[in-house]
């Protein structure tokens, strides 16, 4: 017996063992309707086979399987109701199917097993896996849950408490921990994996492995006494609200199904399943994460496409400041050779000294040995000496937002590099062309936009300047994926994308608190109501007030029409009295000595001392502040600053850390509809210029177009 399709391949030995491959075109594999149609095929043959003893199921990749296709779930939501459950339905009976062959069956399990690759695995009666293997079930962190029997055979297998909080967070798990929880039941060398999978299936057919009883544990009720289930639902509820907002039903909904359903029969639980599953397919929420995670692969490949094939070994760093510390532990992580220069001793010995911290807490959490963080020392140079800088693969400034002090400092560093060598920039906001002039090889240099803090922040905003030589753009895309960061290349403008779109939001922030509106009232609203992180003023103090200040000037200057700034500006008045934010003890906050806990400034009131505004609901605020942010978004789009949507909504997302169940500007425009959002816009329009509603959108809507 054999099946030969496009994505899997059957065989059968002497002994009666059969062998299903997943082995797709692609690079990786994915349960898409056509692997699920050959899945069907295959497992006809099998349920008619006499001869067949024992199933394997392996993949052919260096994961078993990914998941399901993400690729198909937007097309799959935006169905009728009835042929989205109809599809679910036949999947479930499919995996219903496997789980009852009449004979033992086993998952050979490596690399990534996740979504609904864990649940085919699960319905069959044994999993052994490589010691590499992370399996899981991520399908809250998309908006939905599993689908495929996921919720209702794991908790049956590894007891509720413990797969709630699996399913719920998201979490992948090593073969150590999926071992202990009874989620696979051995681990074995991936050289000696298909010997040891045809042992268990032997011992099974002989009697001495009890395969029937593994298949019927997942077919069971659980069963708890009403004090213990009383705790597990307390504790598990209690969790699941210190971890997840509100704004994101996935988990919510996952934790109700499956209390609701570990006590039904298993044909009851799946429905029960199926009804949450289909309830989220049907939120704004799904789509927009969906939509992120597909927007997140678009970015990656494109940057992938455009690196050059080139590698970066030794990175100097002009500037000893917080920026440079955090530039040069990221370099060093990628065993690159760093130089730090800068003109004063002690600022050199600082920056050092942060780089060590930061290497202290990857050790402190086993994110390397000793060994390597030593290795990544011994890289980490200081330098007084502009000659030091003759043999730099790449140069980094990354000196304060000045602009006669970075032009001077650009020019006199590219009198010290070799031909050829790559300078850029990592300014937030001054635009690239002006940095440029008065440089020699204007087409080896382009801006490279670090967030901060470095280690954490995803985003690198690649910026094109008039000169910058295709070449030398591919390489810096190649060295920014080498640094582990997602790298998204913007056109020249002042502020750039993600900076000019934020301080259009600072903006309506300060003109809000010109006109008497609370900063606390517009931190609570936006981070409450709308989602982001933090509401502005907890940004700008943690920014720096005096450095927001200076990017603001920046801005203000190119954009004086939307960015000037309102006659009474309280956060001008916090910097003159010494106010910098949260870098230097409080600004519309104080901060305790360990900065993590911060209370309104006592002082705010008489420092901005104007008529209190009347009452205003959290829509009208929020609108208020999110209509310059989104105006500036499809300006950006219309001049070309971003090529695509997609850029634009991942470049905030990593960047500013923009809600993500709203999906990004762009999608979020999308799910507020463009007409409705034009109507609300231009209901604002006495606000000023920030309000008005860019061309791009009013075409739009005439040809019915939409962003995705």
């Amino acid at each position: 017996m054999s099946y030969d399709g496009t994505s899997l391949h059957l065989e059968q030995d002497n002994a009666g063992f059969a062998t299903l491959t997943f082995s797709a075109a692609s690079s990786v594999n994915k349960l898409d309707r056509r692997t699920l149609t050959e899945l069907e095929d295959v497992i006809q043959m099998l349920e008619h086979s006499p001869d067949t003893q024992g199933l394997i199921i392996r993949s052919g990749k260096s994961h078993f399987i990914v998941g399901a296709d993400v690729h198909e779930f937007l097309g799959l939501f935006a169905l009728p109701e009835s042929e989205l459950e109809l599809w679910l339905t036949q999947v479930n009976r499919l995996f219903c199917r496997l789980e009852t062959l009449p004979f033992p069956t086993i998952s050979v399990l490596n690399g990534h097993v996740l979504g609904g690759g864990c649940e085919l695995a699960l319905s069959t009666d044994f999993r052994l896996a490589e010691p590499s293997v992370r399996i899981g079930l991520p399908e809250t962190r998309l908006g939905i849950m599993p689908g495929w029997g996921g919720s209702v055979r794991l908790p049956r297998l590894i007891g509720l408490e413990p797969a709630l909080d699996l399913i719920i967070g998201g979490e992948e798990v090593n073969p150590d921990q999926a071992l202990s929880l009874g989620w696979i039941d051995a681990i074995s060398p991936p050289d000696h994996i298909l010997t040891e999978a045809k042992k268990m299936l032997t011992a099974a057919v002989n009697g001495t492995l009890n395969w029937h009883q593994h298949r019927q544990r997942k077919q069971q009720p659980l069963s708890y006494p009403e004090p213990e289930l009383s705790l597990i639902m307390q504790l598990v509820t209690a969790r699941l609200k210190q971890r997840v907002s509100a704004h994101y039903p996935a988990p919510f909904h996952a934790m109700q199904s499956m209390l609701s359903s570990h006590q039904q029969s298993f044909a009851q639980a799946l429905e029960t399943e199926r009804a949450h599953f289909l309830i989220l397919t049907r939120t704004p929420q799904a789509e927009a994460l969906v939509g992120n995670f597909l927007n997140e692969q678009h970015v990656k490949n494109k940057a992938r496409s455009l690196s050059a094939p080139t590698a970066v070994h030794r990175v100097s760093i002009i500037g000893a400041g917080i920026m440079g510390a955090g530039i040069a532990y990221q370099c060093l992580r990628q065993q690159c050779e760093v130089w730090i220069k800068d003109i004063r001793p002690d600022a050199l010995q600082q920056c050092c000294h942060q780089v060590g911290e930061l290497l202290e807490r990857d050790l402190a959490k086993a994110r390397l040995t000793a060994a390597q963080m030593a290795q990544c020392l011994s890289r980490l140079h200081g330098t007084l000496d502009d000659r030091t800088l003759a043999d730099s693969d790449i140069t980094i400034e990354a000196v304060s937002e000045n602009v006669s002090l970075k032009q001077r400092l650009l020019q006199e560093t590219e009198r010290q590099l070799t031909p050829g060598a790559l300078m850029t920039t990592n300014t937030s906001a001054i635009p690239i062309t002006q940095l440029a002039s008065g440089l020699t090889a204007a087409d080896r240099f382009c801006g490279l936009h670090f967030f901060n803090p470095v280690p954490r922040m995803p985003l690198i905003e690649i910026i094109r300047g008039p000169h910058t030589s295709q070449a030398a753009l591919s390489e810096v895309v190649a060295f920014a994926l080498a640094l582990g960061k997602t790298p998204i290349i913007v056109n020249d403008c002042p502020g750039f994308f993600v900076n000019r779109v934020l301080f259009a939001y600072l903006s309506a922030f300060r003109h809000l608190l010109s006109q008497g509106i609370s900063p606390y009232q517009i931190d609570a609203v936006m981070e409450q109501y709308f989602g982001w992180p933090m509401g502005p003023a907890r940004l700008l103090d943690t920014i720096g007030l005096d450095t927001a200040q200076h990017a603001t000037q920046i801005l203000a200057a190119g954009y004086p029409e939307r960015m000037g700034l309102p006659a009474a500006d309280g956060m001008e008045a916090l910097i003159k009295l010494g106010w910098h934010g949260k870098k230097n003890g409080g600004g519309f906050y104080l901060y305790p000595d360990d900065g993590k806990a911060h209370y309104p400034n006592p002082e705010w009131p008489q420092i901005q001392d104007t008529p209190t505004m009347g009452a205003i609901t959290e829509q009208e605020l929020s609108e208020r502040m999110m209509i310059p942010l989104l105006n500036e978004a499809v300006r950006c789009l219309q001049e070309g600053i971003i090529a695509t949507p997609a850029e634009g909504d991942m470049a905030l997302l990593l960047g500013l850390g923009f809600p993500a169940f709203r999906g990004g500007p762009f999608r979020y425009l999308q799910q507020w509809g463009l007409a409705h959002y034009i109507a609300a816009a231009e209901h604002r329009a006495a606000q000023g210029a920030l309000y008005i509603v860019p061309e791009t959108l009013h075409r739009m809507v005439q040809q019915g177009a939409h962003f995705y």
